[in-house]
């Protein structure tokens, strides 16, 4: 975000996984020309899951929280979204926490087929007709989840009301269904 670095209370516990650190990939790419005219390719692309983390806002109790006239202007308290690591607990406490230390999202795979007919015209002049599927096997793996805690700064700041946001970890991004490509090429 732009503001990771407007205060120094939005770098407290940025140490850890990155948020696309994913321990273990293996791609495999194979292409067969069963004959002049005609190839069959795939992919298969597996990925174990991202780290995530638990974002929210900078507590009062936090050095840089009010700014120089003593209000939040000025101050990392004035932001209005949620910049920092500091996050509610159960119990509606703000406590520091580190950056992918949340939920490990779950693996994903994804297979693609390619299929192409090659038809040879005259002086080197060719016609390509290609298919191609996508997500094979229609996977629909989550692969990110809305990683904010905190409901607000105003709840944040007060005994009462709701303090966690009750999207918290929920899903909000997931593969690309399956889907087709048809494509035709002239070469010359």
């Amino acid at each position: 975000l732009p503001q990771d670095f407007d205060f120094g209370s939005f770098t407290h516990g940025s140490y850890g996984r990155t948020p696309n650190d994913r321990t273990h990939q293996i791609k495999i790419f194979g292409n067969y020309a069963v004959n002049d005219n005609f190839r069959l390719g795939a992919t298969a692309n597996i990925t174990s899951g991202r780290a995530t983390s638990c974002i929210g806002f900078v507590p009062t109790t936090v050095s840089d929280f009010y700014g120089p006239g003593g209000g939040t202007w000025g101050g990392s308290g004035g932001y209005t979204s949620p910049s920092s690591y500091y996050c509610l607990n159960d119990q509606g406490i703000s406590v520091l926490g580190h950056r992918g230390n949340g939920k490990q999202l779950p693996w994903s795979n994804t297979f693609n087929l390619d299929m192409s007919y090659i038809i040879k015209l005259a002086n080197k002049q060719s016609i390509t007709l290609q298919a191609k599927i996508y997500n094979l096997f229609n996977s629909s793996t989550v692969l990110s989840i809305n990683q904010v805690r905190d409901y607000s700064r105003d709840t944040n700041q007060n005994a009462s009301g709701n303090k966690l946001n009750p999207n918290y970890q929920q899903a909000n991004g997931f593969q690309d269904p399956r889907r087709l490509s048809l494509q035709a090429r002239y070469e010359f």
